[in-house]
Parts: structure tokens; sequence; C-alpha cells
């Protein structure tokens, strides 16, 4: 019997084609940030973030900053977007990123209001321990913002700790 009449074969073959990068080899990210938008009343806010990135060039994140606007009503601003690395191995200098995602922007004495968020930024040491970050865009207005990220590989379970 050829290999190309066995059904196992087959499924393999689609198994390993259809396979993501495993989990072990992307990144966990943590950021702290400040954010401006300048809309009617213009904000300004400063948070935090979390995201995952893959072992390609794809980050997965979530933010959330609270301040003020120029008319001094507090304010906060939830962010989730996805964004497509350039460069995401590059050790040193900078490497530009894009995307897209959703922004929610509350202040004082008004509604949630959602938008929807496209960013363009630049990245030093996007495969570094750490790097700073400035991206602009829109969303809510024209928006700013800058940061600095922490990061950390994922790394593989071990075996014989309880874990499978």
């Amino acid at each position: 019997m050829s290999c190309i009449s066995r059904p196992s074969a087959w499924a393999s073959l689609l198994i390993a084609l259809s396979a993501s990068p495993l989990r072990a080899q992307g990144w966990r990210e943590a950021q702290v940030w400040g954010v401006a938008v300048a809309s009617d009343p213009a904000a300004y806010a400063g948070g935090i973030g979390l995201s995952l990135r893959d072992a390609r060039r794809t980050r997965v994140a979530v933010a959330l900053a609270t301040g003020v606007s120029n008319d001094g009503d507090a304010g906060g601003r939830f962010e989730a977007a996805w964004s497509f690395l350039l460069d995401p191995a590059r050790v040193r200098g900078a490497a530009l990123y894009g995307g897209g995602g959703l922004a929610l922007s509350i202040r004082e004495h008004d509604r949630l209001r959602p938008w929807l968020l496209l960013h363009v930024g630049m990245e030093w040491n996007p495969a570094g321990a750490r790097g700073l970050f400035v991206e602009a865009g829109a969303g809510g207005g024209a928006r700013f913002a800058a940061g600095i990220r922490m990061r950390k590989r994922n790394a593989p379970a071990r075996q014989g700790r309880g874990v499978p």
C-alpha cells in the first residue's frame, strides 16, 4: 500500500502544514504607556497594557489608561489592537509596525464611546528584553502614544513538575 492511499499519512501532512508555531516560540509583553487624543475635548491618559506576540510577525494587545480631558473631566480609555511587525527579529534599532483594533473611551458626565483604531508605530529593539515605542494614528481623533514594552519569551512547559 502506498503512502498516498493511507488516510493517516494525509492527516499527518495536513496537521503539519496547518500547525501554527509553538506557543513557546512567542513573546509575552507588558507595557507602560501614555496616550494623547486630539479631539474636542482633547484627552491625555497613562496606563498599562499586556500583549502576546507569535513567532511570526503579529501582536495582539490590550491596554487600559486613565487621565483627563482638557476641560478637566476625568476619563479612561481601553484599547484592543492587532499589529503587524515588519522586522520582529531586530534586537537593536528601530522597526516599523502597523495595525488596528477597537478603542473605547469614557469621560466624566459622558457615555462610553467606541472608536475604530488605526495606528502606525516605531519600536526600538522588538526582539530585545525591552524597548521604547511611539505610535501615531486615529481612534476618536488624531492619536499619539508612547511608552516602554518589557518582553519575555514564552518558556516551554517543564516536564516532571506536574505539567504534562
